[in-house]
């Protein structure tokens, strides 16, 4: 990542920064002066009586006050790195080698996180490497490039060259594969088991409750359900459940009405939030601002509503004399799930390589062995502008969408002339290197990878363009390939007369219009290799998508 790529998205994240915390200040201030309350209006709108040149003023005390009080936060820090109240840990490249120097390579040092000298974890930054081999913890010096190594481990090693971290010392497994394999309750379709209950609060520390309202509701009433359950039952348990299928990919290419749609089926149980990131991301503490690690009970807590439900239905097909059979099932449609990685390197079983030895595919088959995983894909150059539409805020237009476009692949095709292209699309370096996520769309790559880990038939894989065409025979092979039961007629209606849910295009970036054809025409060249091997990977030209 160069300098100026850098310092500009370091400028962006300041500046949004600044407004959501004057954001805060604003509504917090106009509420007390009585201008609007949160019972009578939302939060964004005054009432017509409010003074609005007022408004104004206090809006832009509080953006200074927001830019004074980050800028000195920003001080204090930067002071104490410099005076070595913090050591840096740095993951050096293995394939390049790190000078100090000019014409270095930015990108060949990862910045892993903070630690104070007691040891203490402080905070965990974003990758910025191309193929991380070792660790070498370092001291931050104020004048710059000069940067010396401290530690024992790391005495006489410089700058220049490449450090290997010995992986003799670290702990091997990570906390999914220190577990033992879940013994599912054989009358419960979805994987389920019983676990004994000893106090009812056991949602007292879930991270989910503090990003989510909903979860923070939902464990409330959940709470009050095994205070009761605790009175009433000698040896209390609560049923806990994993989902049964994943949609694991893509962004943009109709997971939404996809996913609402098959919550329609009566066996499908809805999860409390349609993508928890779990997998991905949140067990890092990705939405903790990696303060804290998202353990996976948290994740399983999620499913207990669901579980509920599950235990109190029954197959009606199922006799009086045998035990009850539970024909209901629940999933999770993180469509992060598929591809992203990008914290791979955290994982002590992946240390010392500069590939994922293991991804989000080999954990999920580990606790679930029999998911069912259903993804779906769109054109990727299509599917690349409406992400760019969608997820960008500021300064989007076909001319811009362009030239990120050029950068993107540039980038791309620098990093696997160095080293394999499973290192570089696990890398978050060279994805943030534009503001396109040209990645998700090498859909190639991570089916080959999922398919090494799953067997062909526990993946199930549509295209947006036939789900658009003939939304009812997609949606009748995914119940088929889940095993639920046929719908009546009426259930059928009640599903495919709801209209299409979608993350739709916001008005104003409607007028931007279509890509520019020179654009499409480099996106097809470079998505046309992926293209090609990704037909013959799941026989079928369809996913050539070719112009008819």
């Amino acid at each position: 990542m160069t300098v100026i790529a850098e310092f500009e998205m370091g400028a962006r994240r300041f500046f949004g920064c600044c407004v959501r915390c004057a954001g805060g200040c604003y509504r917090q201030l106009t509420m007390v002066l009585g201008w609007q309350t949160i019972t009578e209006r939302p939060y964004h709108k005054l009432p017509p009586t409010a003074p609005k040149r007022d408004a104004r003023c206090i809006y832009a005390v509080c953006l200074a006050a927001s830019i004074i009080s980050i800028v000195i936060l920003a001080y204090v820090t930067s002071y104490k790195i410099n005076n070595g109240h913090f050591v840096r840990h740095f993951q050096l490249g293995g394939v390049q080698s790190a000078h100090s120097g000019n014409g270095t390579d930015e990108s060949s040092m990862q910045i892993v996180g903070f630690v104070n000298k007691n040891g203490d974890h402080i905070r965990l930054d974003s990758i910025m490497g191309y193929s991380p081999k070792g660790v070498l913890e370092l001291r931050w010096k104020k004048n710059g490039s000069d940067i010396k190594p401290v530690g024992p481990t790391v005495s006489g090693i410089s700058l220049e060259g490449r450090a290997r971290l010995n992986c003799v010392d670290v702990n091997k497994t990570s906390e999914i594969l220190s577990m033992a394999p879940f013994n599912f309750l054989p009358n419960f379709k979805n994987p389920c088991w019983y676990e004994p209950m000893v106090r009812p609060d056991v949602y007292k520390t879930n991270h989910f409750k503090h990003f989510s309202k909903y979860c923070r509701n939902l464990f409330k009433d959940l709470t009050e359900e095994w205070r009761k359950k605790m009175e009433q039952d000698a040896q209390p348990r609560r049923l806990r459940c994993l989902p049964y299928f994943f949609i694991a990919g893509q962004p943009k290419c109709g997971s939404t009405d996809l996913y609402f749609k098959l919550m329609s089926h009566p066996d499908v149980v809805s999860p409390p939030m349609k993508e928890s990131h779990w997998w991905a991301k949140n067990r890092f503490g990705w939405r903790l601002n990696f303060t804290s690690k998202v353990p996976i009970n948290d994740y399983i807590d999620l499913y207990d509503k669901a579980a509920l439900f599950m235990e109190h239905v029954n197959d009606p097909n199922t006799s009086e004399e045998q035990e009850g059979y539970h024909q209901l099932i629940t999933g999770d449609a993180s469509v992060s799930t598929l591809w992203f990685n990008d914290y791979w390197w955290q994982l002590p079983e992946n240390c010392g390589f500069t590939e994922p030895k293991y991804t989000n595919a080999h954990y999920i088959r580990y606790l679930i062995p029999k998911a069912k995983i259903i993804i779906i894909l769109r054109d990727p150059t299509e599917r690349l502008y409406s992400d760019y539409l969608y997820f960008q805020k500021h300064r989007k237009s076909p001319d811009d969408f362009h030239r990120e476009v050029l950068m993107a692949i540039s980038s791309h095709e620098r990093c696997v002339n160095k080293t394999t292209i499973r290192s570089c699309i696990n890398n978050r370096t060279i994805a943030n290197t534009a503001r396109v996520r040209l990645r998700i769309g090498m859909y190639y790559v991570y089916l080959q990878e999922w398919l090494r880990v799953f067997p062909r038939h526990q993946l199930h894989i549509v295209r947006l363009e036939d789900y658009a065409d003939e939304p009812m025979d997609i949606l009748k092979g995914i119940f088929k390939f889940l095993t639920l039961r046929a719908l009546t007629s009426d259930e059928e209606e009640s599903i495919f007369r709801k209209p299409m849910v979608a993350n739709a295009r916001r008005s104003k970036d409607k007028d931007l219009g279509v890509m520019r054809e020179d654009t499409r025409e480099i996106l097809n060249n470079f998505y046309m290799p992926f293209n090609q091997k990704l037909s013959i990977l799941l026989h079928d030209p369809k996913y050539l998508w070719t112009p008819s």
